[in-house]
């Protein structure tokens, strides 16, 4: 199996995101990939995730890799607002990530003068509309379906940090 490049959480630890049975041959193995965190460098442009979904979270990694920015995956509140400090160059939103309460973290976003101007990007499910419109209401400069998000990452990665790597 080919091995991947994990987005880092907001403690810098690699990351285990695949455990399951690997079968070669008929023999049954446990797999259990531990990705590497480590490249681009903290000098790169940063890409700031909420989200609890890994599988997502390689995506937005691996696309931000590509466009010569790092990712951190914020996995608290408090996680998050150290590396707002950080001036990401984006901030990606799973709108459904409960653990993080993301209407509430856009808000607070919006409403301090030094945060305001990030660029926000929130992604859901198609059919959540009510969500969609208060996410919008909250301040998200960007709401997209997670099929199109999917899609498109690479293209938002590179527009969000093409200022930053040219």
């Amino acid at each position: 199996m080919q091995g991947l490049v994990c987005p880092a959480f907001d403690d810098g630890s690699p990351t285990t995101v695949f455990r399951g049975i690997s079968t070669s041959q008929g023999i049954h193995n446990r797999v259990e990939h531990t990705l590497d965190s480590t490249a681009p460098s903290s000098a790169s442009p940063l890409i700031l995730a909420v989200l609890e979904d890994l599988f997502f979270g390689i995506k937005i990694s691996e696309a931000a890799k590509r466009a010569g920015a790092r990712m951190v995956i914020a996995k608290t509140p408090d996680a998050f607002w150290t590396r707002v400090e950080d001036a990401p160059s984006l901030i990606v939103l799973d709108l459904n990530c409960a653990s993080m309460e993301p209407l509430a973290l856009l808000a607070k976003l919006r409403d301090n003068p030094a945060f305001k101007e990030i660029p926000t990007l929130g992604y859901l499910p198609h059919v959540q509309e009510e969500l969609r419109r208060q996410a919008i209401d909250a301040g998200c400069g960007r709401v997209l379906p997670r099929s199109a998000f999917s899609s498109q990452v690479d293209a938002l990665i590179r527009e969000a940090v093409a200022p930053v790597v040219s």
